[in-house]
């Protein structure tokens, strides 16, 4: 129709900014992570490596995030939107715990991990939801696009604010500060999911919900998580 044609982007503003955000969010704190693990944590090298390779675990388990939206559909009238809020939500919480009160290895390993699934979680709630779109689309590599342009823009917005921040003769902020301020990017995802949701149309709670054709059985899951809990061993 001539109103499609007008349109500037595939995707719905409100998904393509969260996907910014997020990408934002992920990239801002590096720097800052690697001065808490030196000065704050004290964490050798050798088990900054391992720390570093295990904060990429969670994401082996996007199926079980998944399953998680496809079970809270029977309950609440927006999963993905639901499971992105609270995941979001939690991230920033752990953000904040890690900048406020982590001061051991151990510590760092757990919080971390934990946030790491929660941001794991909200980006499979994002790929399903550009998955469902593309889905009821022709132009389905155009989405595609646009995602991945919104993602390099929160990426290399994320690197401009670090440039500002670290340049040099500048005394940058202690990295706890930069971690905990992490959580005022999140916060605003979380509301925005909340208010525009992921594309989901609302439905009612019952019955009906937990018969969906599309859900996968929990077996599947299971083997799923199994091979992916074996490549990430492996890895």
């Amino acid at each position: 129709s001539p109103s499609d044609e007008r349109r500037w982007v595939e995707l719905p503003v409100g998904l393509l900014a969260l996907y910014a955000l997020n990408a934002l969010a992920d990239s801002f704190p590096l720097t800052a992570m690697s001065q808490w693990l030196n000065s704050v944590i004290e964490m050798p090298q050798a088990t900054q490596s391992m720390f570093w390779a295990a904060t990429f675990v969670p994401y082996s388990f996007k199926p079980a995030y998944a399953w998680l939206s496809e079970a809270a559909a029977a309950y609440v009238p927006r999963p993905r939107a639901t499971v992105f809020v609270a995941a979001t939500l939690a991230e920033a919480g752990l953000y904040v715990l890690c900048a406020t009160r982590v001061t051991t290895c151990s510590g760092a390993f757990g919080a971390v991990l934990l946030r790491e699934m929660c941001s794991a979680a909200a980006e499979m709630m994002l790929s399903a939801s550009l998955a469902e779109h593309a889905a009821r689309t022709e132009s389905a590599n155009r989405a595609q696009a646009e995602a991945s342009g919104a993602r390099w823009l929160g990426t290399i917005s994320a690197y401009l604010v670090s440039l500002a921040i670290y340049r040099c003769g500048s005394s940058a902020p202690p990295p706890r500060r930069i971690i905990a301020s992490t959580a005022a990017i999140l916060v605003p995802a979380a509301a925005i999911a909340a208010a525009v949701g992921l594309g989901e149309s609302r439905r009612d709670k019952g019955p009906s919900s937990r018969a969906s054709p599309s859900r996968p059985p929990p077996a599947v899951v299971a083997c799923l998580l199994v091979a992916q809990l074996a490549c990430a061993w492996v890895a």
